[in-house]
């Protein structure tokens, strides 16, 4: 058996890696889902409102956004809580696995 001598990627590099991806994720949460209260949501904003949930909740510190339209369908929070939860789940587990890789100790 040979031992594995394969190194890991330059932390650096895998900060960047996230960065650019938050940074992304933002930008098009900042752009792209603005939950208007006057306008009322169903299944589809659900889940576009659930996707960008964390993004938006990042964002709601800077400029006052919802994470939650008032107006809203039977099918709205179903699929809200569902993709909310996901995105959650989603950040929480790319989060994780980037201080992994950061904070690995080098195998013997």
């Amino acid at each position: 058996m040979s031992s594995n001598n394969k190194r890991t990627p330059f932390p650096i590099f895998s900060f960047i890696i996230l960065v650019s991806v938050i940074a992304i994720a933002l930008a098009i949460s900042y752009f792209l889902c603005h939950i208007n209260p006057k306008n009322e949501s169903g299944w589809s904003g659900g889940i576009w409102h659930g996707i960008n949930f964390v993004q938006n909740f990042i964002l709601s510190y800077y400029d006052g956004r919802l994470l939650k339209t008032p107006l809203q369908t039977s099918t709205y929070p179903f699929f809200w809580w569902l993709f909310t939860i996901s995105s959650c789940v989603l950040w929480c587990n790319l989060i994780w696995n980037w201080m992994g890789k950061i904070f690995k100790r080098p195998s013997k």
